[in-house]
């Protein structure tokens, strides 16, 4: 067995010389202190003197050692890696189980939370109702049942019938109707609750009921007689169901101090009012004739 005395490597292959490690000359373990006889029949003392390496033998070490440093060199950079891999993969871990950790402790913060707040709200509910008592036997006073609030339910507003639009225009009509015989039997009082409170009056805005009142009486009384003919009526009702127009035709007859007589194209707007038409606008929209 040799071994290099540099590095210590033993080997068991005794016709090695040098070291396969840093190129060393190997020694021998045990020296046999036996003489070593050369081809001149010279005795030589292999314990004393170390036999010197030939040329080749000097290369090859070299070479050796040269590969056994290459070898270092990269078994160095492999260990490198292997320690930042290992590292890495440790970092992730650590990494992993943080954020798993901190997403159970939020989930957990959160359960926790809202539990808290039910056991407050069933605490405080608890407080403020009194558990009723009997109050026989102990002497002490019963607790009244605290009474159940109930909410008044708003109220609902009826749906808005739809227009009867035929209903309606009958309903005109005869309010024209009466208008008519209100002015052939010159009653003015009978005549203004069918006017509203501010009428289009012909060329009068915003006329009142006392200055209609006052123009239909001086007409009742220059006329002793009034005849009036109503024709060819169209009424129409807004969509709304409050509004109406009614267009006809009318011809009269005043006899009195003096005559007169025409026909005309009339107009009538008319506004529901508490469930009753009124008129509230008045004009002639064409002339026929008037004498």
């Amino acid at each position: 067995m040799k071994t290099c005395p540099n590095c210590g490597t033993q080997y068991t292959d005794d016709t090695l010389r040098f070291c396969l490690q840093d190129g060393a000359i190997l020694e021998s373990k045990f020296a046999t202190g036996q003489p070593t006889v050369s081809f001149s029949g010279a005795e030589k003392n292999t314990g004393d003197a170390p036999t010197q390496p030939s040329v080749s033998e000097l290369t090859q070490s070299r070479r050796l050692g040269r590969v056994t440093q290459v070898a270092r060199r990269e078994e160095q950079p492999r260990s490198t890696g292997r320690l930042f891999l290992v590292m890495a993969f440790v970092l992730g871990a650590a990494l992993v189980s943080a954020v798993a950790g901190g997403v159970g402790l939020l989930i957990y913060l959160r359960d926790d939370r809202s539990g808290g707040e039910s056991s407050k709200k069933d605490r405080m509910e608890n407080v403020n109702t009194p558990e009723p008592s009997s109050g026989k036997g102990n002497g002490e006073p019963t607790v009244p049942m605290k009474p159940t609030q109930t909410r008044t339910p708003l109220p609902t507003v009826p749906p808005t019938p739809p227009v009867d639009a035929k209903q309606e225009s009958a309903d005109i009509s005869r309010q024209i109707y009466s208008w008519k015989s209100a002015i052939e039997s010159r009653n003015v009082n009978a005549l203004m609750p069918k006017y509203h409170s501010s009428v289009q009056y012909f060329r009068r805005s915003g006329a009142s009921r006392e200055f209609i009142r006052a123009d239909k009486q001086r007409a009742f009384n220059l006329y002793d007689s009034i005849s009036i003919t109503i024709s060819d009526m169209n009424v129409s009702v807004g969509d709304s169901g409050d509004t109406a127009t009614a267009v006809f035709d009318k011809e009269w007859v005043f006899v009195g101090a003096r005559r007169s007589l025409g026909k005309v194209r009339q107009e009538l707007k008319f506004r529901k009012v508490l469930g009753e038409w009124l008129i509230s606008s008045e004009r002639d929209i064409k002339v026929y004739y008037s004498k």
